[in-house]
């Protein structure tokens, strides 16, 4: 393995990975955007229209805010078997009412690139996949900030030796490898984020597939950088409502019927994210031993969602209207 090179804060990271970043300026000079990324439209091997960002580079990143000695999805870092059958039936819980929600279904029936396990993965559930984004920007958030439960807000990292990792690679136009685009989705988050998807199995670190660089946390510079990235969490974080009710899902001691026969489903055509495959028995063995509920309708109703219109397809256009309130009038294409 390469010797890792450190450097004396992010922002002499982000130089060496990308010379030419505007983020590179940030010491230097206010009003600094807080990425440089654009989006293309690219049809998918199913015909549906995706918008992809695309910051002139194949490079993927991802930003840890300390050096972990692995690199694994979210759902193999679960350890207990019963755990993990636990976590996926709350993905799929989430899923489910995903299809339920009417952006989803202008997003889906407008031909747009719908990606749930990655809307999943952004919100926060446990999936076998790992989140990159080519936006050197969106790395350089999350190498600098953690995540604090009891305010449930991402506050500044002030000490420490930080991460960035990347990987080179050409998106394989028929989706074959591991890395899947996400690109523009019903709602916002995977959009700031400049969303790919890693799907990586049990056994694989993605330390493998990747190089790294190394950085001192300061104080300082991460403050800086915050506040030349627009706000930083409030912009990578927007202000969703599905946000909270994907906590509620999270939370709730229930778990519904529909999420149980779609990871079945899964499992049957071979999409089985825990070995040896999980059966019904095991499902309904977990759900009375925690006490869980089985319901036959969603835990939230879709109607609680004040919804909203991030973008979709129309007749081969991609269609971006600005949010909206229930009972305000839609604006004219």
């Amino acid at each position: 393995m390469a010797d890792i090179e450190r450097f004396d804060n992010i922002v002499e990271a982000i130089r060496h990975l990308e010379p030419n970043h505007i983020l590179g300026t940030c010491l230097e000079r206010d009003g600094v955007a807080v990425k440089h990324s654009r989006y293309e439209l690219m049809t998918m091997p199913d015909g549906r229209i995706a918008a992809l960002s695309f910051s002139g580079n194949f490079t993927f990143y991802r930003g840890e805010n300390k050096c972990y000695p692995l690199c694994k999805a979210s759902l193999y870092r679960i350890q207990g078997r019963d755990d993990r059958i636990e976590a996926l039936l709350k993905s799929y819980d989430f899923m489910v009412f995903l299809e339920s929600l009417p952006e989803v279904r202008a997003f889906v029936g407008g031909c747009g690139y719908y990606v749930p396990w990655a809307l999943a993965q952004h919100y926060e559930f446990a999936t076998p996949m790992i989140d990159l984004t080519n936006e050197l920007a969106v790395a350089a958030f999350f190498a600098t900030h953690f995540y604090d439960r009891v305010s449930r807000q991402y506050l500044l990292v002030k000490d420490g030796i930080g991460r960035i990792r990347g990987t080179s690679m050409i998106l394989d136009p028929e989706l074959a490898g591991p890395l899947k685009p996400i690109g523009m989705q019903p709602f916002a988050r995977p959009e700031r984020q400049d969303g790919f998807a890693f799907w990586i199995p049990e056994s694989a670190d993605f330390t493998e597939y990747s190089f790294s660089v190394e950085f001192v946390q300061d104080a300082k510079v991460n403050l800086r950088l915050k506040t030349a990235m627009m706000g930083g969490a409030d912009y990578f974080f927007p202000n969703e409502q599905l946000s909270q009710m994907a906590s509620i899902i999270k939370n709730t001691k229930a778990v519904t019927s529909m999420a149980i026969e779609a990871m079945l489903k899964d499992i049957a055509g071979g999409n089985s994210y825990i070995a040896p495959d999980v059966t019904r028995d095991d499902i309904q063995r977990v759900i009375k031993e925690r006490n869980i509920f089985t319901v036959d309708a969603p835990v939230i109703c879709p109607e609680a969602m004040p919804h909203r219109i991030n973008a979709f397809m129309d007749e081969g256009r991609l269609i971006i209207r600005p949010a909206y309130r229930r009972g305000e009038a839609l604006p004219a294409p």
